[in-house]
């Protein structure tokens, strides 16, 4: 298991902050609903072989969204 709570002390410690971090997840749940819309385009257009593409870089990017806000908590659990 990860612990996100020493993962955001020394993201803290390295002058990161959780505004950065919850910066970057945004950015890759804007890029999840992109990468899903183009896997639907090309699922619609070209079949599911092609759309699998799109679709696991969704996937992936919703994965990293969910780390770096984690990673976010981490830091600001270790502000207080």
């Amino acid at each position: 298991m990860i612990d996100y709570e020493k993962i955001g002390l020394k993201a803290a410690l390295c002058g990161h902050t959780a505004a950065e971090f919850h910066v970057a997840a945004q950015k890759n749940a804007n890029a999840t609903w992109v990468l899903l819309l183009a896997g639907s385009v090309t699922w619609y257009c070209a079949g599911w072989g092609w759309a699998l593409i799109p679709c696991l870089l969704g996937a992936a990017a919703a994965a990293l969204s969910v780390h770096t806000t984690l990673i976010a908590t981490g830091i600001e659990r270790w502000k207080r």
